[in-house]
């Protein structure tokens, strides 16, 4: 008796597969994104290197300039750190989904 349509549909194996196969594909999706994320993360991680060696380069010379006192640098970017981090605690937890929707 050949397979009808009620056949075709209720078939666990065939919606079994199909479901495998899907998932192949989602998992394809997210190890590529995975791997882009990889990849602006070194990016980063070198930008903030670099940006680091910079200022410290650049703080050495006003201070070799005698422009810069090291013990006020220290305590107005410690006082701006506190400060940011005041007002990321006063305005809560960070919805992500709100955040990416602005």
């Amino acid at each position: 008796m050949p397979a009808g349509f009620w056949d075709y549909c209720f078939d666990n194996e065939y919606r079994q597969r199909r479901d495998i196969e899907e998932l192949r594909d989602y998992e394809s999706a997210i190890a590529g994104g995975v791997s882009t994320l990889g990849g602006y993360t070194q990016q980063l991680r070198k930008q903030v290197n670099d940006l680091s060696a910079l200022v410290s380069v650049l703080v050495k010379m006003l201070e070799e300039a005698g422009q810069l006192d090291p013990k006020v640098l220290r305590y107005r970017v410690e006082a701006m750190l506190e400060e940011q981090q005041a007002a990321v605690q006063a305005a809560g937890p960070v919805d992500l989904a709100s955040a990416l929707n602005r």
